[in-house]
């Protein structure tokens, strides 16, 4: 089937310098981008394996989709994730991919834990004092009370520190794969040691 479009759609290809991403549907290219969450540059169509990507020189059309991007293709270094088909794709997982699901995943129990702790501190009978009283009267194995406090500390030290590893890449530095892994392994270290020792002061 052919693919008619009424307007002409660009995205960003990365191949060392800028070019412009043509969508044609009558010229045979072996790749189709399709993507599982909202990009800025969608190939759209009737039917799903109508539409290709062609640009100024063959591509092999991998693209990196880690996060909302506007419709990147990486033909100068070979990725593992390529989008082929309507078929979850099978990614190889890395120190970076890692560490930006954590991410996100402590900020959202972070903000939905403080949110519950203060929600109940409003509707709950009774102070602080009177809930820390009742935890210590449980009679909890100094085990199992370390594995929650670390529980706690954790993901707090966590998502401060790649916080701020966030915060230098808003500035444009460490973008390079090199400096990508030092500076995730810093965090997670750092964030292991603050934790222990929050945990042991409390």
């Amino acid at each position: 089937m052919l693919c008619l479009y009424t307007v002409c759609v660009s995205c960003s290809v990365l191949s060392w310098y800028p070019v412009s991403c043509r969508v044609l549907s009558w010229y045979p290219v072996s790749c189709r981008v399709l993507s599982w969450y909202p990009v800025s540059c969608r190939v759209l169509s009737w039917y799903p394996e109508s539409c290709r990507v062609l640009s100024w020189y063959p591509v092999s059309c991998r693209v990196l989709s880690w996060y909302p991007v506007s419709c990147r293709v990486l033909s100068w270094y070979p990725v593992s994730c390529r989008v082929l088909s309507w078929y979850p794709v099978s990614c190889r997982w890395s120190v970076p991919m890692m560490m930006s699901i954590t991410h996100r995943v402590t900020g959202v129990g972070l903000s939905g834990g403080i949110s519950a702790f203060a929600l109940l501190a409003l509707v709950l009978p009774g102070n602080y004092p009177y809930y820390l009283d009742l935890i210590h009267s449980l009679s909890i194995g100094p085990a199992l009370l370390g594995l929650a406090k670390l529980g706690i500390a954790f993901p707090v030290s966590y998502h401060t520190l790649n916080g701020i590893r966030h915060l230098f890449w808003d500035s444009g530095k460490g973008f390079t794969i090199p400096e990508v892994y030092r500076s995730g392994y810093v965090v997670i270290a750092l964030s292991i040691l603050t934790s222990i020792a929050a945990v042991a002061y409390m």
